[in-house]
C-alpha cells in the first residue's frame, strides 16, 4: 500500500484477488496521472503563473513533485503484482 511516503509491504498471496487489485491500481494510477496532467497545465499556463501569488505557484510546484511521486509508487506496486 502506499500512504504518503510510507510504503508497507504485505505478502497478499491467496489473500486477495491479484486481477481485482490490478484493476484497482490501474485506476488509481489513471487517477493520479489526470491529477498530474491537471497540474502541469497550471504550470504551464503562463497567465497563471505570472497572476497567481508566488506562494500559490510554489504550492502547486510542491503538489506536482508529489503527485508525481505517487503515481511512480503505485506504478512500482503494480508492477510487483
Amino acid at each position: 500500500a502506499v500512504v504518503g511516503a510510507i510504503q508497507v509491504y504485505v505478502p497478499l498471496e491467496g489473500i486477495v484477488d491479484t486481477e481485482e487489485e490490478k484493476a484497482r491500481l490501474d485506476k488509481e494510477v489513471a487517477e493520479a496521472a489526470a491529477y498530474v496532467a491537471n497540474l502541469e497545465g497550471r504550470l504551464g499556463n503562463k497567465e497563471y503563473v505570472s497572476n497567481a501569488p508566488d506562494a500559490v505557484v510554489q504550492s502547486t510546484k510542491d503538489e506536482l513533485t508529489k503527485a508525481q511521486e505517487r503515481v511512480r509508487m503505485l506504478e512500482e506496486e503494480l508492477k510487483r503484482l
